[in-house]
């Protein structure tokens, strides 16, 4: 079985916890997921040299070496991700009439992933896929 490659990593950081979305070359989403900053470094070392994506407003994250950095006007991301949750989840979205916060880190790093692709600023990346 072989391992696909990203061809870049979304990151959206929030307050102890960051949203993440991996997307393929071809602007698919790998994977959505919000994790604590804490294990945001083990989470990027599976994946080395995979650019970032970052928002512009992006300063106190800490990041390891090693991935090449894009950064990108993040306005209204997270606004944008909330509704792409709410479209995912169209069943739950009631909740937040009662206060509940939902977890769409993901969707506003999909969000952040999605303007780097339209604006062309991923790099091509030729990897072999890693077994």
């Amino acid at each position: 079985m072989t391992r696909e490659w990203p061809a870049c990593i979304a990151i959206d950081p929030g307050t102890g916890k960051v949203g993440l979305c991996l997307f393929r070359a071809d602007a698919t989403v790998m994977l959505r997921r919000v994790l604590p900053v804490a294990e945001l470094a083990g989470f990027l070392a599976q994946h080395p040299g995979v650019p970032l994506v970052l928002g512009e407003g992006t300063g106190q994250l800490r990041l390891p070496a090693g991935h090449p950095m894009i950064h990108i006007d993040e306005a209204h991301s997270t606004q944008e991700g909330r509704r792409l949750w709410r479209r995912a989840y169209p069943l739950l979205a009631f909740l937040e009439l009662f206060g509940y916060n939902p977890p769409s880190d993901g969707y506003a790093a999909e969000v952040i992933g999605r303007r780097a692709l339209a604006a062309g600023l991923i790099p091509s990346l030729n990897r072999d896929p890693v077994p």
